[in-house]
């Protein structure tokens, strides 16, 4: 008889996601806590043990969670490159310079931006290939992840519409982050990326960075920061 499969995340949206196609068939670890960065995390014994016993690792890209490539896993899926090319968003120049000397920033014009799931429409986009991929290493339960998915694109639609709606009064408002990861929202629900007070993970910016954006901020009547 054969074990329902395990499969290892690196961040909770990637663990939700799986979490909607999987269902009761297998097991989705999700091996950063709460609180930890998956851009800056270093992997535990526990954590090594659980990729060994799992059937695949699941991670998002290299700008994203790069440290997951040296886990001893059975077999590894990027998630980044089940995107489809139209819905990839990439780091421009704007994003690096603006006021701002490439070295505050570890993303280059260029990269990709890793950031895909805060975009309901984007995650549908690549379920396809996700599920043929899940059911590849578990041709069993191929039935019953096709019909998981369909219900999830389903609830992404649903949610889309939801966040059309709650958005339709700020549309082109300016929006600053804490980091540069909700570009794939404001995209696709029309609000304008103003800027992000840490680029790259875990580095403070210059003082000369920061006085340049409070300024933006300020000039721009923004009410607050995400």
């Amino acid at each position: 008889e054969q074990s329902n499969p395990i499969f290892v995340t690196t961040n909770f949206p990637t663990q939700y996601i799986l979490e909607n196609i999987v269902g009761t068939q297998g097991k989705v670890i999700n091996i950063v806590p709460q609180g930890a960065s998956p851009h800056t995390y270093s992997p535990k014994p526990t954590d090594i043990s659980r990729v060994q016993a799992a059937n695949c690792l699941f991670y998002v890209s290299p700008l994203l969670d790069e440290w997951a490539e040296k886990l001893p896993a059975k077999s590894f899926i990027r998630l980044i490159d089940l995107l489809p090319e139209e819905n990839i968003l990439y780091y421009d120049e704007e994003h690096i310079s603006g006021h701002i000397h490439s070295k505050e920033c570890e993303h280059h014009s260029g990269d990709i931006d890793p950031h895909f799931w805060t975009d309901p429409l984007t995650v549908k986009a690549m379920l396809t290939k996700l599920v043929d991929t899940i059911c590849a290493l578990d041709p069993n339960n191929s039935k019953t992840y096709k019909e998981n998915a369909a219900n999830f694109e389903k609830q992404l639609d649903s949610l889309h519409i939801q966040v059309e709606l709650m958005l339709k009064n700020v549309i082109g408002e300016n929006i600053f982050l804490f980091h540069p990861s909700f570009r794939y929202m404001l995209k696709r629900y029309n609000l304008n990326y103003a800027g992000a007070i840490e680029l790259s993970p875990g580095k403070e910016a210059s003082p000369r960075y920061l006085a340049d954006l409070i300024e933006k901020i300020k000039s721009s009547g923004t009410k607050a920061i995400f």
